[in-house]
């Protein structure tokens, strides 16, 4: 699992998809942990072990925020990163007890028209 990005660069567009990776439409999830911390995500990488990426995810990027960390994910569709989260997210964040990330997260999800990836 790679963590620790400080930046992405994600470009909504609309005009023909000629990018190395273009979908005529994504699922984006934001998810923000509050009073998180790098720690807090790397504990959770390491319990999580190394799983393969959900199914149809185009995009990853996790970073310090503010007021605590943020991981912004883009797929093909939400179904994948369901199903992701079901088996290795919420259970390995569970087996975190003292460790877990202070607050639970805040979590956005939106469907895009266009998606370019440079």
């Amino acid at each position: 699992m790679t963590i620790g990005f400080r930046s992405a660069e994600v470009l909504f567009a609309r005009r023909p998809c000629r990018m190395w990776r273009c979908s005529q439409s994504a699922f984006v999830r934001l998810a923000r942990f509050p009073g998180a911390r790098e720690h807090h995500f790397r504990a959770l990488a390491d319990a999580m072990g190394d799983v393969p990426a959900p199914d149809g995810r185009l995009v990853f990027a996790a970073g310090p925020v503010e007021d605590g960390w943020q991981v912004v994910q883009t797929c093909a569709d939400p179904h994948g990163l369901d199903h992701f989260n079901a088996a290795h997210f919420l259970p390995a964040l569970a087996s975190l007890g003292d460790f877990a990330f202070p607050q639970p997260p805040v979590v956005v999800g939106f469907e895009t028209a266009v998606l370019d990836v440079r």
